[in-house]
């Protein structure tokens, strides 16, 4: 069809979902937009089964929604999409916007395009071998707020590469998880990576409690790292990791490709170094540009 579909939940419940699938398949095509709002509860909720939507016109999860008394409720949504199970795949633009903007708790989630994604409480959280993706490397992919993996098989997938695309927020893999983001083209990460690892070397976690964050960075991408970050993989060609501030630490086990490192150094008592610890390095040339050579 080619008209625009709007599907409001009013039910004031945590539980509640405008879109709900116990099993069985739910699909729907538009020409127009497809608008997904509630007051409480979730956009989309994905027990069993599957849910595939297209719209032309996009996709739209979350914003304000109107009650039973008829008044408008801002920015009413818990979650914008989540899923326990089966799969969610989302095959046009979408823009979801929620406490938690997407939520897989052992279902998978799948970007097919562009995406823009906002949660004061984490824009992706990733739990229980779920899986979320965005991978389309022609559509732009915004993300404002946490990205959080945790758990066995767990997985977030997202490559930032069409234009306009960033990341502003934290990366954070646990217990095994794996984060792997990719940034291309002139795409923007600002934000800070914790796998756990430094809690385990000194000796406040298990191994197991560790998880995995693998960052390839190409082409003039930066990632603008606003505190200390801890990462497994550095690949890629291209890329910078830019040190925001003077005196963070950033510790990665694998490194591979060429990339410029920008950061501080601080001759008198070291304070204001950003140093960088590197377990398996690589031949390829890298480039250091001291921020501060003028001070030195």
């Amino acid at each position: 069809a080619g008209n625009d579909i709007d599907i409001v939940n009013t039910i004031q419940d945590d539980g509640a979902a405008a879109v709900h699938n116990n099993s069985g398949s739910i699909t729907s095509v538009s020409g127009g937009t497809t608008t997904i709002t509630g007051v409480m509860g979730s956009g989309i909720l994905n027990e069993s089964g599957t849910i595939d939507i297209t719209a032309g016109g996009g996709i739209f999860i979350g914003g304000n929604a109107t009650d039973y008394d008829g008044d408008v409720v801002t920015g009413a949504l818990e979650t914008g999409v989540a899923a326990s199970g089966g799969t969610v795949t989302l095959h046009s633009d979408t823009e979801v916007t929620a406490d938690t903007a997407v939520a897989s708790t052992g279902g998978t989630i799948t970007f097919e395009e562009g995406a823009v994604l906002s949660g004061t409480g984490g824009a992706i959280v990733v739990s229980g071998g779920g899986t979320v993706s965005a991978e389309d490397t022609a559509s732009a992919k915004q993300v404002d707020g946490l990205i959080s993996v945790t758990g066995t098989g767990s997985e977030a997938n997202v490559v930032f590469a069409g234009s306009g695309s960033y990341l502003t927020g934290d990366v954070e893999a646990a217990e095994t998880g794996t984060a792997a983001l990719t940034f291309s083209g002139t795409a923007l990460w600002t934000g800070e990576a914790e796998t756990g690892l430094t809690a385990y070397e000194n000796g406040e976690a298990t191994e197991d409690e560790i998880g995995t964050i693998n960052l390839e960075l190409n082409d003039s991408a930066v990632w603008l790292m606003t505190d200390s970050s801890v990462i497994t993989l550095l690949s890629g060609n291209g890329g910078t990791v830019y040190y925001q501030d003077g005196g963070d630490a950033l510790q990665v086990d694998t490194v591979t490709g060429s990339h410029t490192w920008a950061l501080d150094l601080n001759y008198d008592d070291h304070s204001q170094r950003d140093p960088i610890y590197v377990a398996n390095g690589t031949s390829d040339t890298q480039t250091l540009v001291v921020k501060n050579i003028k001070e030195l």
